[in-house]
């Protein structure tokens, strides 16, 4: 066999699965007892699939952006990219950035602490504006339902995998990397999630709702689909993400 498995993952399922994960590498989920020559089998059958995956796999991985944190380097934000500009300044102040025209101002005498000042500011810009948009839109959606839905607490996360979910206590989950996506893709994301606060499954009565308030929302999810991968978290390397819960 050709094709030899990162890891094979057997669990409690009726079917085989494969997958592709961000190194390329291939991993297949099969039921807990099957042998290892009907393992090998499935993956000889789909081996024309499995080259593709991992060629376009590989093709992504060269294109996610490798920073050095340098003048010049740009960064998405709300889907517009910035130049980074660092400026030296005196050691009794405190560093600080913002955005300005095209450019993302650094003001820090510490190289090293660049990328960290960065991701909090996107962080913390990240949670105004995922504050807003739930406030503008869940309104909408109990005009819509005619209810009165309400949110527990809006939680910003980490999560490269995950890029929102919607707990079972009511709880709102975002992963601050959404704050380099366009607006209008935050928008679907937040209109996604406070559908969930009354569908709980991606029903037909759950994607009825999402299109009430955002007809646009197949574009929104296609450019999640293309790009997610692409979004950076700036401390950490880039992972392939599993799309909205």
């Amino acid at each position: 066999m050709k094709i030899k498995p990162k890891k094979i993952i057997r669990v409690r399922r009726r079917t085989l699965s494969l997958q592709i994960n961000e190194n390329g590498e291939l991993i297949v989920r099969v039921p807990k007892y099957i042998s290892d020559a009907l393992i090998n089998q499935f993956i000889e059958k789909h081996e024309k699939w499995i080259d593709e995956k991992v060629n376009e796999m590989l093709q992504k991985k060269s294109r996610i952006p490798i920073y050095n944190f340098i003048d010049g380097e740009e960064y998405l934000f709300l889907g517009n990219k910035y130049k980074l500009k660092i400026e030296n300044f005196e050691t009794s102040h405190k560093s600080k950035i913002k955005i300005e025209n095209q450019f993302l101002l650094v003001s820090s005498n510490d190289k090293k602490s660049i990328p960290k000042l960065i991701e909090k500011f996107y962080k913390e810009e990240f949670r105004k504006i995922i504050q807003q948009r739930v406030d503008y839109f869940l309104p909408k959606f109990n005009e819509l339902m005619n209810s009165s839905f309400s949110y527990q607490k809006i939680k910003i996360s980490s999560g490269r995998k995950n890029i929102g979910s919607c707990s079972a206590k009511g709880n709102l989950n975002f992963s601050w990397r959404l704050v380099q996506a366009p607006l209008d893709v935050i928008d679907y994301v937040v209109v996604h999630e406070i559908v969930h606060l009354k569908e709980k499954n991606h029903n037909k009565a759950f994607w009825r709702k999402v299109k009430s308030l955002k007809p646009n929302y197949k574009e929104n999810l296609n450019w999640i689909k293309e790009n997610w991968f692409f979004l950076r978290d700036f401390l950490r390397k880039q992972n392939q993400p599993r799309l909205i819960n």
